[in-house]
């Protein structure tokens, strides 16, 4: 569509002077539409997304053997990013509570804590835990600071209680997304400006043509 911009401009063909506007003036439309969801969507798309690590956290998180030995891409992947940003649960701790898939009494360090003759569940995973190194984040170094009152007790001075990764993370989202549409914005505004160089091309050529009729 360039190349017929193109030779309109340079053969001054009024045909493929306005084919080439009319394309630009529906590419706009249609940028425009999508420019305008994408930004009304944007508190949606938050809220589907929450829900959906929700329904994944509660189905597919597999607890500490299975980040520690890289059983599983997705608990990895889970307890990285809660490392990382130092939250719990994609909403909040409470993520966890439904879980049907991950083993509770196994916890770090391959613990299991008895009280009076019964097997302890956590309650939490290990990487909501505080750690002993408040800057380590990396799976193979972390140690907690207490395991049994983080991830039994849920102790707000060991982890990381309703500090839920979504918050942690959609100020960043928000930041790529500001610089998407910013970018979109610009092109948007190029292409507006080619076709408004069109639409004068084509004036010029109407008005050159009423010169020579005269």
């Amino acid at each position: 569509m360039s190349l017929i911009g193109c030779c309109g401009a340079w053969k001054q063909w009024k045909i493929l002077l306005c084919c080439y506007a009319a394309f630009l003036f529906i590419l706009l439309a249609i940028e425009g539409a999508a420019l305008g969801l994408a930004y009304n969507f944007q508190a949606q798309f938050t809220d589907q997304l929450r829900m959906e690590m929700k329904n994944q956290i509660e189905t597919n998180y597999r607890g500490y053997l299975a980040s520690r030995f890289g059983d599983d891409s997705f608990t990895t992947a889970v307890d990285a990013l809660q490392l990382k940003f130092q939250c719990c649960g994609f909403r909040d701790h409470r993520d966890y509570y439904n879980n049907t898939a991950w083993n509770r009494t196994v916890l770090f360090g391959e613990q299991i804590i008895v009280i009076n003759s019964k097997i302890v569940k956590a309650a939490l995973p290990w990487s909501c835990c505080r750690p002993t190194v408040e800057t380590e984040t990396a799976i193979s170094n972390f140690v907690p600071l207490d395991v049994v009152k983080c991830q039994i007790h849920q102790d707000v001075r060991f982890t990381y209680l309703f500090r839920g990764c979504v918050r942690r993370l959609m100020p960043l989202v928000k930041e790529q997304a500001t610089l998407l549409i910013a970018i979109a914005a610009t092109i948007i505004a190029i292409e507006f400006f080619g076709m408004l160089a069109t639409c004068c091309l084509l004036c010029t050529k109407r008005s050159e043509k009423k010169k020579d009729d005269a």
